[in-house]
């Protein structure tokens, strides 16, 4: 399956759009900041600094004056529009062809072939914020303090429990680096990779892989590298890894991508898929079923979207188009 894979949107979906149309992918993949504003209000709360607070491209695609060509699924950052991604915690369309995955492990069926992918949005929130994401109604307000984004956006290690291990090949994809990770990569002029650069539930997620066609791909440093990374074999979920002393373990492809409009912002990749007759979606398990009945499942979901909601053999699949 050839799947084209991007990092910090940063709203500019006209780029998203043009990509996909030249290089015809099966699946686009967006790694976060999507910043998905639509309204100018929206900059308040997607802790943009001035010099970045632009509207960008995500209401043209609203409006249909962009489109998406091909499937695409997505994953949040940490300068996110989070009155409008609140409601999607479990997953659902932001548009039409745009499906939200959060957090969670899911497979992606095109036309009888199957993907797996385990994903992780945001970065890694500080170890004293240990209450849940929305303690506030991110509906009433147009202002959030940093602290409050933080949480809105933080990733936590109850997300990584959730996913399996992996023992097939997968599409492993979060926000933020693995932590420690910058220690051992190819370093350019320009940048400088600060060792604790990352975060422990990327590292978690990392540690999941067990199948050495498995891909690892993330975003937020706005740069790029392909390599191979060896993880362990015997690793706790709470162990940091000490990766400048690896040499025995699972070979992995590491892939951080930068942001729209600079090199390296995506890349193409060809990745084992498998046969299957399940039918094309994205289809998910118990993360899913849990908050089937909810209103906001319903209404971002089922309601929204007009894409096709069933329950298959106890899993939850989702027509993408």
């Amino acid at each position: 399956m050839k799947i084209l894979m991007f990092g910090c949107i940063h709203s500019r979906f006209d780029l998203v759009c043009e990509a996909i149309n030249a290089l015809k992918p099966d699946l686009a993949v967006l790694l976060g900041d999507l910043q998905t504003l639509i309204e100018e209000s929206d900059m308040n709360i997607c802790g943009l600094k001035a010099k970045y607070r632009k509207m960008g491209f995500f209401h043209e695609l609203v409006s249909n004056k962009l489109s998406l060509s091909c499937p695409t699924v997505c994953i949040g950052g940490n300068h996110e529009n989070v009155r409008h991604l609140a409601p999607f915690i479990h997953g659902g369309f932001l548009l039409k062809n745009l499906f939200y995955l959060g957090s969670g492990y899911f497979q992606v069926i095109i036309n009888k072939k199957l993907l797996n992918i385990a994903a992780v949005s945001g970065t890694s929130a500080p170890p004293t914020q240990n209450s849940f994401r929305f303690d506030k109604n991110p509906f009433l307000t147009n202002n959030f303090s940093k602290s409050e984004l933080q949480k809105y956006t933080g990733a936590y290690l109850r997300d990584v429990q959730k996913i399996p291990v992996l023992n097939e090949p997968t599409i492993v994809i979060s926000h933020d680096w693995p932590l420690g990770i910058a220690r051992i990569l190819v370093q350019k002029e320009g940048f400088r990779a600060d060792p604790g650069i990352g975060g422990p539930v990327s590292a978690a997620l990392m540690k999941k892989i067990k199948n050495e066609q498995s891909v690892y791909a993330c975003a937020h440093m706005h740069y790029y590298v392909d390599q191979e990374v060896i993880i362990p074999k015997e690793v706790s979920e709470k162990d940091e890894i000490d990766w400048e002393k690896q040499t025995k373990g699972i070979k992995t492809r590491f892939i951080a991508l930068s942001k729209a409009g600079l090199d390296g912002a995506y890349q193409m990749i060809e990745f084992p898929d498998s046969d299957t007759n399940k039918q094309n979606g994205v289809w998910s398990g118990e993360k899913f079923l849990g908050n089937f009945e909810t209103a906001e499942f319903k209404k971002n979901v089922i309601v929204k979207s007009q894409n096709k909601v069933e329950i298959v053999n106890g899993e939850l699949r989702v027509e993408l188009e």
